[in-house]
């Protein structure tokens, strides 16, 4: 199906514990790319407390029959978690392609529909990792698919925050808490990275640091035939923004992207990764360091995102591999009383495709 530029797309959701305000300001920042026609927003507070956000002002809010109406080229699902897998199969059945934000549903049945139908009716569905645009991060990619680094042996990564009260009630609402919420980004990377894993152990805990009876401190570590990684994500670590953080090591190098993203201001970020690739001196300062301008978190992903549905570009993450990917993040979600016999125990962890990792040649001890 050929489609002129820009692409036409209505949002639906102005979730706020999604990132609905920068999706929508990145595809109005692309005109050139997109026509977004409108907001679709059911729930009055949240479309009130929208309609005084910069992202959304001058645009129409519309109802779900409107948006159809307008038979958009694509739609962007910006609902609060959990009702962002209902609504894109409700947009993937009237058969319109889907941009979703992470991490989806707390079922994998229900995930695995969606996939489905994204798959038999050939749509382009795309879901909202936010570090997947991020140039360090492609660039570590580009590396590890080349072989620079050899067979990665570990990786590990982190993304935390101190959260308030409120944060941590907002937790609650997931069982996996943290490690559901923001560690299922580092989950993609690592996946991205090193393929999925044989096994895994969840060690989630709720530390109870605002009174609140949540998960808020995940951690899970993810066992390869030779090599294994970790993960982990805390909403009750001061400075823990600038701790996100992933580094990778392998038979011929390392790398280390650390923070993740450092803010400069517009919404604009930069990133730092540092290349060590020689034996120096255990602690002499050394490798390469490569700074990247400033970037927008959206900006590469939702460019991509049109060329999937403009067919210039083929998504390198098929529905089936984001359903495994949802699987991984949902078992890693679980609670730490994986024991037998007083002895802590990894489970195994069976993809339901033989879907491969994107770009990654070589992986953590076997080809994925």
């Amino acid at each position: 199906m050929a489609f002129l530029n820009p692409l036409r797309v209505v949002q639906i959701g102005t979730g706020s514990t999604v990132h609905a305000a920068p999706v929508a300001e990145a595809v109005r920042q692309l005109p050139e790319r997109y026509q977004l026609l409108g907001i679709v927003e059911t729930d009055p507070v949240q479309k009130l407390a929208a309609e005084r956000k910069t992202a959304f002002q001058g645009l129409p809010f519309l109802s779900s029959a409107e948006a159809f109406a307008l038979q958009p080229d694509a739609f962007l699902v910006e609902t609060d978690e959990l009702r962002l897998v209902p609504t894109a199969i409700r947009v993937l059945e009237a058969g319109f392609p889907v941009f979703m934000d992470k991490p989806g549903s707390g079922s994998s049945a229900d995930f695995h529909r969606m996939c489905r139908i994204a798959e038999e009716k050939r749509l382009p569905f795309a879901t909202g990792y936010m570090f997947r645009g991020n140039p360090a991060i492609r660039k570590a990619l580009e590396m590890v698919k080349g072989g620079l680094l050899g067979r990665i042996v570990s990786f590990e990564g982190q993304m935390s925050c101190m959260g308030d009260a409120g944060y941590h009630e907002k937790l609650r609402r997931f069982p996996g808490g943290m490690m559901y919420y923001l560690g299922c980004h580092i989950i993609d990377l690592m996946v991205s990275f090193c393929g999925f894993p044989d096994q895994f152990l969840p060690l989630n805990i709720a530390t109870h640091a605002c009174g609140v009876d949540c998960k808020d401190h995940g951690f899970c570590l993810f066992r390869y035939p030779d090599a294994f990684g970790f993960v982990k994500t805390s909403a009750s670590e001061f400075n823990g923004f600038a701790r996100r953080c992933i580094s990778l090591a392998g038979t011929r190098g390392a790398i280390e992207i650390r923070p993740l993203e450092n803010p400069v201001g517009n919404g604009c970020y930069t990133a730092e990764i540092r290349i060590t690739r020689n034996n120096l001196h255990p602690y002499a300062e050394g490798g390469e360091s490569v700074t990247f301008p400033p970037f927008r978190r959206y900006d590469v992903m939702m460019t991509d995102f049109a060329d999937y549905v403009q067919g210039k570009k083929e998504n390198p993450r098929s529905p089936a591999y984001e359903a495994d990917l949802h699987d991984l993040i949902l078992a890693a979600q679980g609670d730490s009383n994986a024991q037998t016999d007083g002895e802590i125990t990894f489970s195994f962890f069976q993809k339901k495709t033989q879907e491969k990792s994107p770009g990654v040649m070589m992986s953590c001890g076997k080809q994925t």
